[in-house]
């Protein structure tokens, strides 16, 4: 059975890898994130087309992916396959 005292120390290392996590975030935040921003900005890297297509290809293939995983939709994950491969992304 268990004791107050082992609920205790669940909590505490509980608040402990949390206030960890909660950390890592800030510091990946303002150390990683907010320059990497900036750069992408400040050189209009955003503005260059071939990145901007990788970041449409990024999500359609993770649309892609939760469309194959429910398996319910088997012919809008070719469809979209399809579209993707001739380059429409927009269909």
């Amino acid at each position: 059975m268990t004791t107050n005292e082992e609920y205790r120390t669940l909590l505490r290392r509980s608040l402990i890898v949390a206030g960890s996590c909660i950390l890592a975030v800030v510091i990946c935040y303002f150390w990683a994130d907010r320059p990497v921003a900036f750069f992408v900005y400040d050189h209009h890297i955003n503005k260059v087309e071939v990145f901007r297509w990788l970041d449409e290809l990024v999500h359609e293939a993770d649309r892609l992916y939760q469309l194959d995983r429910c398996r319910r939709f088997p012919h809008l994950v070719r469809r979209r396959l399809r579209s993707l491969l001739a380059g429409d992304l927009a269909a």
